[in-house]
């Protein structure tokens, strides 16, 4: 059997509660792992990786060879939230937006992605009148990535993708869990299944 996409949670994640990803594990498009028993053989066969905001970064950060080898396949990550302890080659540590309020957290789409297919990212940026849901900074980018939303007057580069020139691809949120960024559950039902179509297309899958 393949190797399929790992999906690595964090201590948050409460076994009580269904997970969004459910049904994408059945139907064998992913597989979860929690943080405390992730080995290398996990994230170094894998095709592609989803992390967690909530990730111990403090741990992760021993996994960046491992990571570095997945993507060198040709594999691909999706990471969200603020990088504080970089746990992959090239991306940087969270630069939190220059200003704030509703004005300074506003969002602006500066490129197109499979992940955002059919999803109004402005839109999910404010919930009754109030912005920065969605994210309220940025990790900083590698030379060579291409920013997809910005936040703020600068446009700081809250959503990034980056393809490396040593293989693979990293896509950057850092703002909460992007399968939940909004409060129309049929969005973050359509960011998800867009979140695993593209981690099932990784070219090391294929």
């Amino acid at each position: 059997m393949s190797p399929v996409p790992i999906l690595i949670w964090s201590h948050f994640k409460n076994e009580q509660h269904a997970s969004p990803f459910d049904d994408y594990v059945a139907q064998g498009k992913l597989r979860e792992i929690w943080e405390g028993d992730v080995t290398q053989h996990d994230i170094e066969e894998a095709p592609a990786a989803i992390i967690t905001m909530h990730i111990d970064q403090n741990r992760a950060v021993n996994w960046l060879p491992w990571f570095s080898k997945l993507l060198d396949r040709g594999g691909r990550i999706a990471i969200n939230g603020h990088v504080i302890r970089p746990y992959l080659e090239g991306v940087g540590t969270y630069i939190p937006a220059e200003k704030v309020g509703k004005s300074g957290l506003l969002l602006t789409v500066l490129g197109e992605h499979p992940i955002f297919e059919g999803i109004d990212r402005v839109a999910c940026g404010v919930r009754k009148g109030v912005a920065g849901f969605y994210g309220r900074g940025h990790n900083q980018m590698p030379s060579g990535a291409v920013a997809l939303t910005g936040v703020g007057p600068a446009k700081a580069p809250l959503d990034w993708i980056w393809q490396r020139p040593a293989g693979g691809e990293i896509f950057s949120h850092a703002g909460n869990d992007i399968w939940n960024i909004s409060a129309d559950e049929p969005i973050n039902r359509r960011l998800t299944n867009n979140l695993v179509n593209w981690v099932n297309n990784a070219q090391s899958a294929s």
